[in-house]
């Protein structure tokens, strides 16, 4: 199977060691992540295994400045688009079960969306190229009212369903939140379950995923507060939203603990058949042959000889990245608590490098 032999290996050894500690402060990784995000600011949690072994684990900064709380690697954040993945996962889950299949017009679950003559099908919208107008496009949507106010799964289909599709199904890359939110309610609309209900019981408790959940209003042990940059380049709180708005594009809650989890899981075929693991992680083909950079839910690219797999996220006062290279069986996470999209990147692409090209020294 596609990376089973790898991916066998680091699920066996990370659930044996669930709670490793990082190796002993002072190493390369320590001084990477306290450069990174000072003691008094805003932090980020960070993982990162090869072949199962957990070479890192760690914090940095704040979980929360107005009560001086240090961040703590178990603590958990906003994962923003991070959640695409999931999302995917389930609806390729449900099509393993023979309940869906990809290929459907969305028409045959949604059958009141406007598709304005054309066909789309879940597959163009798990791989953004179904051409449906994004609503995080409407202007002012981010910093306006818009985004604070709750609203039903049919309320947040309704501001972009009758917007005009941007190109025909299939033939260009464009990519929209709209789609994610629609994949959520096929999700609910085929499983009878709402799309939180879903993901927890036929997912992550499953796979023993204990701190992911969907972000409603519930009382999170050892969540961490978001932050932004104010025009005076100080830390203030981010910016309210409604979690209705991000829903199935962005509204998990995880630790870089279970995000690993996952990713092992993931990929050592304990939740989608070869099939539909096999789609997920193919970056898919335009109708004029060109190829994009994006599977189901997950970017598929290759960056300075690596292949990788993986995703970003950005969400009101947090910042993400996750990133996979398959080859050398190499996973990392970082999770910030601050809108700063750089740091997250750059760490967790430094972190891959390094756990590539260190052999058996790395922090030891």
């Amino acid at each position: 199977m596609l990376y089973r032999s790898h991916a066998t290996l680091f699920l066996l050894l990370f659930l044996l060691f669930p709670a490793m500690p990082a190796w002993s402060s002072g190493g390369i990784y320590d001084s990477w992540l306290d450069d990174a995000f000072a003691a008094e600011g805003p932090g980020a949690t960070v993982i990162l295994v090869r072949d199962g072994e957990v070479l890192f684990r760690g914090a940095a900064g704040m979980a929360n400045l107005e009560l001086a709380v240090p961040m703590e690697p178990d603590h958990v954040l906003r994962i923003g688009s991070i959640t695409k993945q999931i999302t995917a996962a389930a609806i390729l889950l449900l099509q393993d079960r023979g309940e869906l299949d990809v290929t459907d017009d969305i028409t045959k679950y949604l059958p009141d969306f406007p598709t304005h003559g054309e066909r789309i099908t879940i597959a163009h919208l798990l791989s953004h190229t179904s051409g449906i107008f994004s609503f995080t496009d409407i202007p002012g949507y981010w910093r306006g009212d818009l985004i604070r106010t709750d609203h039903s799964v049919e309320q947040m289909i309704g501001l972009f369903a009758d917007q005009p599709l941007q190109f025909p199904p299939g033939s260009d890359f464009s990519y929209s939140n709209s789609g994610y939110t629609l994949l959520g309610a096929i999700i609910e609309r085929v499983s009878g379950k709402s799309y939180a209900e879903f993901l927890r019981t036929e997912m992550f408790e499953p796979l023993g995923i204990a701190d992911t959940q969907y972000d409603g209003l519930q009382v999170v042990n050892r969540r961490a507060s978001g932050y932004q940059h104010n025009s005076d380049d100080q830390y203030v709180n981010a910016l309210p939203i409604s979690m209705t708005h991000a829903y199935a594009a962005g509204a998990i809650l995880s630790t870089v603990d279970d995000l690993a989890r996952w990713n092992a899981a993931l990929f050592d075929g304990r939740l989608l058949s070869d099939e539909s693991l096999s789609a997920m992680t193919t970056a898919n083909r335009l109708t004029d042959g060109t190829m994009t950079e994006y599977g189901y839910g997950l970017y598929v690219r290759e960056r300075d000889g690596y292949r990788t797999i993986g995703h970003t996220g950005g969400i009101h006062g947090f910042s993400t990245s996750a990133l996979w290279l398959p080859d050398e069986c190499i996973y990392a996470a970082v999770l910030v608590n601050l809108e700063d999209s750089r740091k997250a990147n750059e760490l967790v692409w430094r972190l891959v490098q390094h756990a590539a090209t260190c052999g058996e020294d790395c922090e030891r």
